[in-house]
């Protein structure tokens, strides 16, 4: 009876449980958001994904890679012949919190562009960070995230923050608003491997 129960439970919150984390973690980028951004950058991994069918990248990290302290591969694009790296992270403060999340990404972007969504809360440290680093952060007005099958959808309560580490830049930048278009389709790109970073499995060795 207790694993008939289990298996009635949303996927969302298994699979949150399993992971250490908040239901809300799972909330997923918005289709037009991605787009407008992978128009722009070709993103070639998505950093912080749950995996099939969640990634929006051909190739991506889960939990169980932990991109908080993994060296994130840097996979080159088949057009543009660089790398650039989504990550949407979970925004509760379990695991270090946005806080971490940043700093992973400003380890990442020497190797790879990096571009991190995460929410506009006044008063986090984590925004000091990013504000000194980024060299550009764009705002977006009310982006409404796709709960996971099982959730309901919620009015969003902040903006939300788009923070680019071009590789080779820095910053400080000064927070713009940004007013994205709204009717994209998500595309997987195609993907293969730097030549100096050609092993998955040596890239997500912890430093």
């Amino acid at each position: 009876m207790a694993a008939h129960r289990e298996r009635q439970r949303p996927w969302a919150e298994r699979w949150a449980d399993e992971h250490d984390l908040e239901k809300g973690d799972l909330w997923r980028t918005p289709r037009w958001l991605f787009d407008a951004l992978d128009d722009e950058f070709h993103f070639t991994l998505d950093a912080a994904s749950s995996g099939e069918p969640d990634a929006l990248c051909e190739e991506w990290l889960t939990p169980a890679e932990d991109a908080v302290t993994c060296v994130w591969p840097a996979y080159l694009h088949l057009l543009t012949g660089r790398a650039a790296a989504y990550c949407n992270p979970p925004y509760s403060r379990k695991g270090g919190g946005m806080l971490a999340w940043a700093e992973a990404c400003m380890r990442a972007r020497v190797r790879q562009t990096v571009v991190l969504v995460g929410p506009l809360r006044a008063g986090a440290r984590w925004r000091d960070g990013i504000e000194a680093e980024a060299d550009e952060i764009r705002i977006v007005k009310r982006v409404e995230f796709v709960p996971p099958p099982g959730l309901k959808a919620s009015t969003p309560s902040n903006d939300t923050l788009v923070a680019i580490f071009r590789e080779g830049s820095a910053g400080p930048a000064t927070p713009t608003f940004w007013d994205p278009p709204r009717n994209g389709v998500v595309r997987r790109v195609q993907a293969h491997p730097n030549p100096e970073n050609d092993a998955r499995s040596q890239s997500w060795e912890t430093p």
